[in-house]
This record gives C-alpha cells, structure tokens and sequence, in this order.
C-alpha cells in the first residue's frame, strides 16, 4: 500500500497562510442580524487632553445583571478627514443629551490608518470634539485597531453606524451613503428605546452623507 506523502515544507507553507489570513475581516464587515465583536481601547479625556483607561466595546452594552438603563448602544465609527463623519457628530450628540437616561448609549471609535501619526491625529481628532461639543464617549488608541475593520469591513468605507441591542445583536448598519438614511436610523431606536415622541434629528434631515472610502491604505472620497 502506498502512503502519501506530503512535503513538510508544503504542510509549514499551508500553515502559515492560514493563520497570516485566518482574521482577515470580510469585505463587507458585520452585518444586520450578526452577534457584535468586543474589543478595547482607550477612552478619550477631552479636559486633560490625553488617553485615559482602557475600556471594552461590551462595557456599553446592557447585561442582565446590571441595574443601569443599557437598552441600545449607537456605535459611530469616524475619522478626522472624513467630513460627512464629522456632520454626523451633531446627531449624535443630540440623541446622547436627550435619551440616555431612557437607556440609548452612544460611543464613537476613531478610525486612524496607518499612515496617520498618532501625535497629530490624536490633536486633530480633540480640537473636534471640542468644536462639536461632543460628551458622549470617544475611543481612540496609539495603534490602529483591525478590530474596527469586522465592523465596517475590508474597505472601511466610512461614515459608518451601527446600532447594537441589549444582547449584543446587531439590528441594523448603515454604511457610506446608506448613513443619510436618518428617518430609518431613527424608527430603530425609537422601537428599541420603548417610543420616542419627538424627532431626533430634526433638521438634519437635510443632510447628505456621502461615502469616504479607505482601500488598501489609501484615503478616498467621493461625493
């Protein structure tokens, strides 16, 4: 009987291709009806000016156990040469100022690429949080995070939000031009959050929120 035999340095090769790619996002990133992907960073402190501790994408989610309102999390993926990501920061921070207390969390995670010095991005990124007024949670982090990149996919095309449930299910994602879509945005969270009576965006509705498209390490936008 013949044995077959397979080169050892075929079975190496085979194995270190699979674990080079193993991780690799998918093009398309998480999507509506997927369970939410944890990962850390660092808290942005906008008074002192730098980062503060490390905190977890599940901390703002609600667990059973805890006695705090987490009905709905709003994660908000932006970078700072992103302009529809930075209209969007107004939104946000009306929904975080008006319903937080009825359980709605809102956190966004800055999108730094590779090429971005950490220094200047980190101060860019601050003067505007400052200038939006922006209370609600910022992360950020020294190193870029190809965690970020299950959520918004392999391209990570930008604007990005994506709206997490109490269980960690992901009810819906809307991505590039799809984030201009604020009427369906807004029935997502007034369902989750037991009704909301007023309009949460307002005249934001006018807003157009065109795609900002990141590929193989180089920013593109289109309009």
């Amino acid at each position: 009987m013949k044995i077959l035999r397979i080169p050892f340095v075929l079975i190496i090769s085979v194995i270190a291709f699979s674990i080079l790619f193993a991780d690799e996002p998918k093009s398309e990133g998480l999507k509506k009806g997927d369970k939410m992907v944890d990962f850390g960073m660092r808290k942005v402190d906008v008074e002192k000016g730098k980062l503060s501790s490390l905190v977890w994408l599940g901390d703002y989610v609600g667990k059973k156990d805890s006695k705090e309102k987490k009905k709905i999390l709003v994660l908000n993926f932006f970078a700072n040469w992103c302009a529809p990501c930075i209209k969007e920061m107004p939104v946000l921070q009306g929904l975080y100022e008006k319903y937080s207390e009825k359980g709605l969390m809102v956190l966004s995670v800055n999108f730094r690429t590779e090429s971005e010095k950490f220094e200047q991005t980190f101060d860019e990124s601050l003067k505007i949080i400052k200038k939006n007024g922006v209370k609600y949670p910022v992360l950020f982090d020294r190193f870029t995070n190809r965690n970020q990149l299950i959520y918004m996919g392999s391209k990570a095309v930008l604007p990005c939000l994506i709206i997490i449930d109490s269980e960690g299910n992901i009810l819906e994602k809307f991505q590039g031009e799809q984030s201009h879509d604020l009427k369906k945005i807004e029935d997502v969270i007034k369902k989750a959050v037991g009704g909301l009576n007023e309009k949460i965006f307002g005249n934001y509705h006018s807003f157009f929120f065109c795609a900002c498209t990141f590929c193989t390490g180089n920013k593109k936008r289109t309009g």
